[in-house]
Order: structure tokens, then sequence, then C-alpha cells
């Protein structure tokens, strides 16, 4: 069964935004609460030491098609 299908075609219009983004689950709207176990809070320092760490890093320049 497809559920879906993703395509992507084109660079983000603002590339230096898109860097700068953060996943990162415990982030949420006001009123939303995240589960409570412990090791979930480690989480959070993580994915920004994750974060850091690749935009350190050298990355090859795209080139839209």
């Amino acid at each position: 069964m497809t559920a879906g299908r993703l395509v992507v075609d084109r660079l983000h219009e603002d590339q230096a935004h898109v860097e700068g983004l953060v996943f990162d689950p415990h982030q949420r709207p006001t009123g939303h609460r995240t589960v409570q176990r412990p090791v979930l809070h480690f989480r959070s320092q993580e994915y920004a030491e994750s974060h850091r760490r690749r935009s350190q890093e050298d990355k090859p320049r795209i080139k839209p098609e």
C-alpha cells in the first residue's frame, strides 16, 4: 500500500534558515506535554550537540538543476 509520495524538486528559498533548524521533540507548543521518562530528558541535549557538530562541517554546495 502506498501511503504517499515525497518529491523534492527544489531547494528551500532560505537555506540559512533551514540550516539553523534543530529537531527536538521536546520543544512543543503550549498545552502539549512530553512523556515523563528520565532518559528522554537527555535527548534535547543530544539533539543540540548533534546540530552543533553538523553545523561546523564543510558541506558540498548544492546546485539546483
